[in-house]
């Protein structure tokens, strides 16, 4: 799956996110065969611990109660299992706890800040993403819904889904329980359509990454029901899409010669004079800004400016002579006639009218591994790299044009 291997070298939630659903799933397997209670209370305590890496284990959580319901309808008048379910589920939720405990001590990065309980079921349920839906009316829900099963296609390189049509065709007979992967499928779409963005649903199909580990569950099972069926010397056929798939994958997604981002942010830092302001937005700059600065301890002398993390506002600025220099990683579209916003290779400058312009200093004409084939151009790092050349076309227009 290209956007599961996309996520799976790189420091994100959702590959961890794909433990917890692979192992939720699994356990529910076994409740599904011998219907131990205790087995239920550990699926749902680990859809609570999961849900703090990522919430959709909240989501697992909801398909999973529809399918113990719908095993097992009398479940509903057993109100301590009831209770057993929901509270394993919150115990499992307890490392939120340290949130709102590590807000009262105003960290650098305090996002949301949540020391009420308002400010914290903001961050909870990531309330700041919800303004961004692209979801207008039902009728939306029709491209969305193609979308989604034209990426299961692509992503299972067209046999696993033809794998997983001959599981759920099979069920019927063998009593497997896929009624909680087509739940969970549902319910990943279903939330993604409700709150994602254009980019988030079109673009970027890493939010579907559990419905992919689902088809992979169900493609898993059709190669049985195939299996069943051939000679014993067969054995090895199903191994060839995964054999396949990681051959095919595994030069693409391989990032051991990837310094774009680091050499594009490093440059940025060797830019800046000392004790400057850098105001930094946008996550392909910003996030790796963070790093560098604040992980890293690059270029300790300066002042970060984490714009619109967490809701942050600009702090207080001045502009002048003897001031320290603001520099911005993207221009602000401020409309103040008193300032000049001056491009300077790969940051901007704010300086009051009349100043003289800084000099530019002398940059590469390319980022490292622009034009090496070995290193993965995804769909950021093209925006990465079109964002470097328009910034050194943007400050040599007056020079070199």
């Amino acid at each position: 799956a290209p956007s599961v291997w996309s996520q799976a070298n790189i420091q994100r939630v959702y590959t961890l996110d794909l433990v917890f659903v692979v192992w939720v799933t699994g356990i529910a397997w076994d409740w599904y065969l011998e219907r131990r209670v205790s087995t239920l209370v550990l699926a749902y305590f680990l859809c609570g611990l999961g849900a703090c890496n990522h919430t959709f284990m909240l989501v697992y959580a909801i398909a999973l109660s529809v399918f113990v319901v719908a095993v097992e309808p009398n479940v509903v008048f057993h109100p301590r299992r009831i209770l057993a379910f929901g509270g394993s589920t919150l115990l499992g939720l307890l490392p939120y706890a340290y949130l709102p405990i590590r807000s009262r001590f105003n960290p650098r990065l305090d996002w949301d800040n949540p020391e009420t309980l308002g400010r914290f079921l903001e961050a909870f349920l990531r309330r700041d993403f919800w303004g961004r839906a692209w979801i207008e009316r039902p009728a939306d829900l029709i491209p969305i819904t193609r979308d989604y099963l034209g990426s299961i296609v692509v992503e299972t390189a067209v046999v696993g889904a033809l794998l997983a049509l001959i599981a759920l065709w099979a069920s019927r007979r063998r009593h497997w329980p896929v009624a909680l992967p087509l739940l969970v499928m549902l319910g990943n779409l279903l939330a993604l359509a409700l709150h994602g963005s254009r980019s988030d649903i079109f673009i970027w199909h890493r939010y579907y990454a559990p419905s992919y580990a689902m088809v992979a569950l169900l493609a898993g099972l059709g190669a049985q029901v195939l299996l069943d069926r051939l000679p014993r010397r067969a054995w090895f056929l199903p191994l060839l899409l995964p054999a396949f798939l990681v051959t095919n994958g595994c030069q693409k997604f391989n990032r051991s010669h990837y310094r774009i981002a680091e050499a594009f942010s490093t440059m940025v830092l060797d830019s800046l004079p000392p004790g400057a302001h850098l105001i930094a937005t946008d996550d392909n700059v910003l996030f790796v800004l963070m790093y560098l600065h604040l992980v890293e301890h690059r270029r300790p002398d300066i002042d970060l400016v984490l714009q619109g993390v967490g809701g942050a506002n600009l702090p207080p600025l001045r502009f002048g002579r003897g001031m320290e220099p603001v520099f911005l990683t993207h221009h602000p579209n401020w409309n103040l006639a008193e300032l000049d916003i001056i491009p300077l290779g790969v940051v901007f400058q704010a300086l009051p009218k009349g100043l003289p312009k800084p000099t530019v200093r002398t940059l590469p004409s390319e980022l490292p591994g622009e034009n090496d084939p070995r290193v993965p151009k995804d769909y950021l790092t093209q925006n990465l790299i079109g964002l470097f050349h328009y910034m050194l076309g943007f400050t040599y227009e007056r020079s070199d044009w």
